[in-house]
């Protein structure tokens, strides 16, 4: 209703993307964070529109773009845990090891008392599950996974 009421409103197209992604419509979810975007690459949330972006590529496996959106996420807002974690395992899934465990040691760095519980998104199980054997492969210990 938001986005019908005031079509330039970018936290509406945030929000629905948000939605779009938590729900599983992960395509919706990098339209209408790519329309928050286009709206104001600027605005205060566009790093959390660059998180949701690479959550949605990552687990559509398209890992080059969520390596991308995740750099951007991270680069507006260094400490951003989310787009941290999905870094990891987009690079740990496209073969980047060294840097995924490089991401790993920062995750650490900043939470160190990271497990993947901790992720505080509603990812649909498979999604999780999915993004959890990403940080296995980057090389987050087994018993943080357990």
């Amino acid at each position: 209703m938001a986005v019908q009421a005031n079509p330039n409103a970018t936290v509406a197209h945030f929000v629905v993307g948000a939605a779009d992604l938590f729900s599983g419509d992960l395509r919706a979810a990098i339209e209408s964070s790519g329309t928050a975007l286009e709206l104001d690459p600027f605005a205060v949330a566009a790093f959390a529109s660059h998180g949701l972006s690479a959550g949605a590529h990552y687990l559509l496996e398209e890992y080059e773009e969520a390596i991308a959106h995740a750099r951007n996420a991270l680069a507006i807002r260094g400490g951003y845990l989310h787009a941290r974690v999905i870094l990891a395992a987009s690079l740990a899934r496209s073969g980047a090891l060294q840097e995924a465990k490089a991401e790993i040691a920062e995750i650490l760095r900043q939470s160190p008392e990271f497990t993947p519980d901790l992720i505080n998104q509603p990812y649909q199980p498979e999604h999780f599950a999915s993004l959890v054997e990403g940080l296995r492969l980057a090389g987050l210990d087994e018993d943080r996974i357990a």
